[in-house]
C-alpha cells in the first residue's frame, strides 16, 4: 500500500547555528571589496585627470569669430586626446576661422568657472561662450543654494560679454561604470537635481541649455560603456566627445552665424 512520505523526511536540514554570522561576514567582505574597487577607480580617475595635458586652445590672428570655452575635465578633454578629440578641438576643426580660448581646468566647479569667466573678461567680447562643466559640484556635494548662486553669477557675468552662451548639460553621471550601486543611485539623484538647477539658471539668464541627461535604459553612454567611457570608467572617450559634439553642433553653428557679415 502506498503511503505518503513523511513531511519531516523531506524537510530541509536545519541551519547551522552560526549560519547568520557567516552570511553577514560574506556580505561584509563583498561590500568591502566593492568599496576598495570603488576607491581604486576614483584614484585612477583623479590620476588620469591630473596627468592630462592642459586645455587645448587655438589662437587666430584675425578671427572671424571668437569662442570662449569654460569648464572642468570635460572641457579639457580628459579621457581622450584634447588636441584632437575635445569639444574645443572639434569646434575649431569645423570653424577654422574661429579664435578658441579654452580656460577649462580639471576639478573645476561652477564657482571656479565663474573665476575663469572673470579671467577672460579683459579679452572679450566673445561671440560664443561654451560652458562644459557642472559635474564636480555633484560629486563634491556643493550645497544647492550655493550652487544656484554660482550658476546665476556665472551666467550673469557672461551675459554682457557674449553674443550667446551655450551650457552643455551632464549625462547621467551615476550610470558611469566607476560608480557601483548603491553609490550610483545617489550620484544619479544628485545629477538629476543639478541638471534641473542649471537648466533653470539658463532660462533665467537667457542662455541656451543643451540637455544630455537620460534615465537608465535610455542613456546611450551607459548602453555601450566600452565605447563611450575612458579606461577610468567615468571620463568620456573620444567616441563620447564626438557624440556630444553632434548634439552641440546646431547650437554652436547658430550662435556663430549671428550677425555674421
Amino acid at each position: 500500500m502506498f503511503r505518503p512520505a513523511s513531511f519531516h523526511r523531506f524537510a530541509p536540514p536545519a541551519w547551522p547555528r552560526h549560519a547568520g554570522w557567516l552570511l553577514a561576514a560574506a556580505a561584509g567582505l563583498a561590500m568591502a571589496d566593492a568599496a576598495r574597487r570603488q576607491l581604486d577607480g576614483i584614484a585612477r580617475a583623479r590620476a588620469d585627470a591630473a596627468a592630462a595635458r592642459g586645455a587645448w586652445s587655438r589662437p587666430v590672428g584675425e578671427p572671424l569669430r571668437r569662442v570662449l570655452v569654460l569648464g572642468d575635465s570635460t572641457g579639457v578633454g580628459v579621457g581622450a586626446d584634447p588636441g584632437r578629440d575635445s569639444i574645443a578641438a572639434l569646434l575649431a576643426r569645423e570653424h577654422p576661422q574661429a579664435h578658441v580660448l579654452n580656460l577649462s581646468a580639471s576639478g573645476a566647479r561652477v564657482a571656479d568657472m565663474l573665476a575663469q569667466a572673470r579671467q577672460a573678461a579683459a579679452q572679450g567680447p566673445w561671440d560664443l561662450v561654451l560652458v562644459l562643466g557642472g559635474g564636480n559640484d555633484v560629486l563634491q556635494r556643493t550645497p544647492w543654494p550655493a550652487l544656484a548662486a554660482s550658476a546665476d553669477a556665472l551666467l550673469a557675468t557672461l551675459r554682457g560679454r557674449s553674443g550667446r552662451v551655450v551650457w552643455a548639460g551632464m549625462a547621467n553621471v551615476g550610470l558611469a561604470p566607476l560608480f557601483l550601486r548603491p553609490l550610483g543611485w545617489w550620484v544619479s539623484l544628485r545629477t538629476r537635481r543639478a541638471v534641473r538647477l542649471y537648466r533653470a539658471a539658463c532660462a533665467r539668464q537667457g542662455a541656451r541649455f543643451v540637455d544630455f541627461f537620460c534615465e537608465a535604459g535610455e542613456d546611450p553612454f551607459s548602453a555601450e560603456p566600452a565605447r563611450y567611457y575612458a579606461r577610468d570608467g567615468v571620463h568620456p572617450s573620444a567616441a563620447a566627445y564626438a557624440l556630444c559634439w553632434q548634439r552641440l553642433r546646431p547650437a554652436v553653428a547658430g550662435a556663430l552665424a549671428q550677425n555674421l557679415v
